[in-house]
C-alpha cells in the first residue's frame, strides 16, 4: 500500500478544477493543461509522490508538450520519484521516459535499431539465454527496456517464454544502488529509470532487519527506494563534509561470481545495512568478471544502442551537485573500488565502513520509501539522485505460480548530457 499523505501541494492542480486527491486515477483525465502536476507525497520527508488527476496514458499524449515537460520537472525537483497509474504500452512508457529526461536538462538517445523500426539490438546480449529464460530479455523494438520478474508463461510485447529471477539478487539482504556503470571504458548513463508492473505477487512479504535494530517491512515483490539527497542532508555534519573530500575510484568492471560458484562463496554478500558488501570480491570473481567486460565490450564494438564506451567513469565525485544547487551522494559500492580522501587512498574496508556510515540515516525505514506494487502502475525517478533495492525473491518465488507472478519491465534510456563530476565537491568550491 503506499503511504499517502492526503495534501495538497500546488505542484499539484491540473487544469482548473481542484478536486480532493485520490488514489485512483480520474476516468475521464485529462492531459496536463499548466505547468504543475497534482501529487500526494508518499513519505514524510516529500520523498516519492503519487501523481493524480492524470494516468500513464494522459501523459504520455501530452508528452511532447512544453508545459508537460516543466509539469514533471517541476514534480521531479521536489519529489524526485513519481508514481503514475493506469496501465501503460511501451509506447506510452517510451513516451513519459523521453519527457522526464527532457525534464531534468538530457537528451535521451533513442536505439537506432528501434528508431528505423528494427530491434535487432535485442540479439546482442539480451535476448533469452541458453535455458530459454527471458530474464532481462529486452523488448522488440523497444530495446531500452527489458523483462524481469517470476512467470511460467510470458506473453508480453513480443516477448513470449518464461522468465525466472536472477540468483544475484536472490539473496536475504537488500542493495542499495543507482543504476550506473562506472569504470574506465563506459557508456553514457541513464538519468531516467523506470519500472513497469504488469502483475504483481497476491500475497507474502516480511521483514529485513537492520543493523541498527529496527526492520523493513515489505509486501512480496516490492521494491525498496532511498533518497541519496536526503541521505546527505541528514548525515552526521563531520561525515558529510568529509564527504565532500572524497573521489569514488571505480572497478572496470561489474563483479559478479561465475556459473557454479557455490551459494555460500558468491558474491556480492550484502552487509545488513543494505549499503555495502560484507567482504570485498576474491581474485577469482574478479577474473570472471573481467572476462564477461571483455565479451561485452567485443559485442558492443558491433553497434551496442547504449552509445559505445567513451567515457571514462573510473574516478567520480561523491558528493554531487545539481543544476538546482542542490547536492547528493553519487555512489555504487559494488563497483567501487575505494575512496581518496584529499588524495589520500583509503582500504576497501576504511571506505566501505565510511559509506556506511554516511548512508546510514538516510536508508532507515522511517526516510525510505517501500513501494508495494499494483499491476499498470509506473514508477520513474531521477537515477542521478535515487537508490533502489530489491526486496528477497524468496518472499515470492516460493510461492504457488499463480499467487506468486511478477512480471516487470525496467526502462532506462542513455543521455550523454549527464556526466558526473570527477573532481572531489570541496574542490569545485571558491575559498
Amino acid at each position: 500500500m503506499w503511504r499517502l499523505r492526503r495534501v495538497r501541494t500546488h505542484l499539484a492542480a491540473l487544469g482548473a478544477a481542484d478536486p480532493e486527491p485520490e488514489l485512483e486515477p480520474h476516468p475521464d483525465q485529462t492531459p496536463p493543461s499548466g505547468r504543475q502536476l497534482r501529487v500526494g507525497a508518499l513519505t514524510g520527508s516529500g520523498f516519492g509522490a503519487a501523481v493524480l488527476g492524470v494516468d500513464i496514458a494522459g501523459l504520455a499524449a501530452a508528452a511532447e508538450r512544453s508545459e508537460t515537460v516543466e509539469a514533471v520537472r517541476g514534480a521531479l525537483a521536489a519529489h524526485q520519484l513519481l508514481v503514475l497509474e493506469g496501465g501503460a504500452s511501451m509506447e506510452q512508457i517510451r513516451a513519459v521516459h523521453v519527457c522526464a529526461h527532457r525534464a531534468l536538462g538530457c537528451e535521451p538517445m533513442i536505439p537506432p535499431a528501434d528508431s528505423a523500426g528494427g530491434g535487432g539490438v535485442q540479439a546482442l546480449d539480451r535476448a533469452a539465454n541458453d535455458s530459454g529464460n527471458l530474464d532481462f530479455a529486452t523488448f522488440p523494438g523497444f530495446s531500452e527496456s527489458a523483462v524481469f520478474g517470476r512467470s511460467d508463461a510470458v506473453d508480453w510485447g513480443g516477448l513470449r517464454g518464461f522468465v525466472a529471477p536472477s540468483s544475484d539478487l536472490a539473496g536475504p539482504r537488500h542493495q542499495f544502488h543507482h543504476d550506473i556503470a562506472m569504470g574506465e571504458r563506459a557508456g553514457p548513463l541513464p538519468p531516467v529509470v523506470s519500472l513497469y508492473c504488469a502483475e504483481a505477487p497476491k500475497r507474502g512479504g516480511g521483514a529485513i532487519p537492520l543493523p541498527t535494530g529496527g526492520e523493513i517491512r515489505y509486501a512480496a515483490g516490492s521494491t525498496l527506494y532511498a533518497s541519496a539527497r536526503r541521505a546527505l542532508e541528514l548525515a552526521p555534519p563531520a561525515l558529510a563534509k568529509r564527504a565532500r573530500r572524497m573521489v569514488c575510484c571505480n572497478r572496470n568492471v561489474f563483479v559478479t561470481s561465475a556459473p557454479g560458484t557455490p551459494e555460500e562463496e558468491r558474491y556480492p554478500k550484502m552487509a545488513p545495512s543494505g549499503c555495502r558488501p560484507a567482504s570485498p570480491p576474491s581474485a577469482a570473481d574478479l577474473q570472471h568478471a573481467a572476462q564477461v567486460r571483455k565479451e561485452k565490450l567485443a559485442a558492443d564494438n558491433d553497434g551496442n544502442h547504449l552509445g559505445g564506451d567513451e567515457f571514462d567513469r573510473s574516478r567520480v565525485s561523491l558528493v554531487q551537485t545539481g543544476a538546482d544547487g542542490s547536492s547528493h551522494l553519487l555512489v555504487n559500492t559494488l563497483e567501487l573500488d575505494h575512496l581518496e580522501e584529499g588524495g589520500v587512498e583509503l582500504s576497501w574496508e576504511e571506505s566501505m565502513s565510511f559509506l556506511e556510515a554516511l548512508m546510514e540515516r538516510g536508508t532507515q525505514p522511517e526516510e525510505i520509501l517501500v513501494h508495494s506494487w499494483r499491476p499498470g502502475q509506473l514508477c520513474l525517478w531521477d537515477n542521478r539522485s535515487v537508490w533502489h533495492s530489491t526486496t528477497p525473491q524468496h518472499a515470492y518465488t516460493g510461492l504457488p505460480e499463480a499467487e506468486g507472478r511478477r512480471l516487470m519491465a525496467r526502462t532506462l534510456l542513455p543521455s550523454p548530457s549527464w556526466q558526473p563530476s570527477t573532481v572531489a565537491a570541496d574542490a569545485q568550491e571558491p575559498e
